[in-house]
C-alpha cells in the first residue's frame, strides 16, 4: 500500500487526471457490460502516463540532476546524475561513493519512509539528520533547497543521498554553483 502512495505522490495533476478518468471509463464499460473496451483504456491511460511521467523525469533530471561534489582542494566538480548513475550500473561507482556532494533542486515530496524525493529517481535518507531549524515541516513544493551528504550504495544498481549534513531553502538565484 506504501508503494501505491509513493507512487500517487510522484505524478503531477495532469496524470492524476488521466488515471482518475481511464478508472471511471473503465467502470462505465464494466457497468455496461463492455469489460474488454474497459481493459484496453486502463491500459491506453497507463500507457500515457507512464510516457508523460518519463518525460517530465528526464526534463527534471537535466534542469536539477547535477550533483557537485566537493574536492579536497575546495574545489566544487559539477557531475550530471545520469552520468554517476551510468558509471554506478557498469561498476566504477567506487570513485563517487562515499565524497560529499550538493544537489539543489526543488522540493517535491517525501515518500512513506520520509525521505525527500528529487522527482528524478534520486532519494534523499534523512535518517541521522537532526533538523534544528526545523525546516523540514514547512518545506511546500516547489520551493527551492540545496541538500549536502554522501552517495551511499544500496545494492548493485540503486544508490542514495544519504548521511546529509546540510539542508536548507535557498533562491532561485543560487540554484546552479558557480
Amino acid at each position: 500500500m506504501d508503494s501505491m502512495k509513493n507512487m500517487w505522490r510522484r505524478q503531477d495533476w495532469v496524470n492524476r487526471i488521466l488515471l482518475v478518468s481511464g478508472l471511471a471509463a473503465a467502470i462505465t464499460f464494466l457497468v455496461k457490460g463492455q469489460g474488454g473496451y474497459g481493459i484496453v483504456v486502463v491500459l491506453l491511460m497507463g500507457m500515457l502516463c507512464i510516457a508523460r511521467t518519463n518525460g517530465r523525469v528526464n526534463r527534471l533530471m537535466r534542469l536539477y540532476g547535477s550533483l557537485y561534489y566537493h574536492a579536497p582542494d575546495g574545489e566544487i566538480v559539477p557531475m550530471s546524475f545520469d552520468q554517476v548513475r551510468r558509471a554506478y550500473g557498469e561498476g566504477k561507482g567506487g570513485t563517487y561513493m562515499g565524497r560529499p556532494v550538493t544537489l539543489r533542486f526543488p522540493y517535491w515530496s517525501r515518500n512513506t519512509e520520509g525521505q525527500l524525493e528529487t522527482g528524478f529517481g534520486l532519494c534523499i535518507d534523512l535518517a541521522g539528520y537532526a533538523d534544528e531549524e526545523g525546516l523540514l515541516p514547512t518545506l511546500q513544493k516547489g520551493q527551492y533547497i540545496s541538500v549536502t551528504g554522501e552517495l551511499v550504495p544500496q545494492g548493485r544498481q540503486y544508490f542514495y543521498l544519504g548521511n546529509v549534513t546540510e539542508l536548507r531553502r535557498i533562491s532561485e538565484k543560487e540554484l546552479y554553483l558557480k
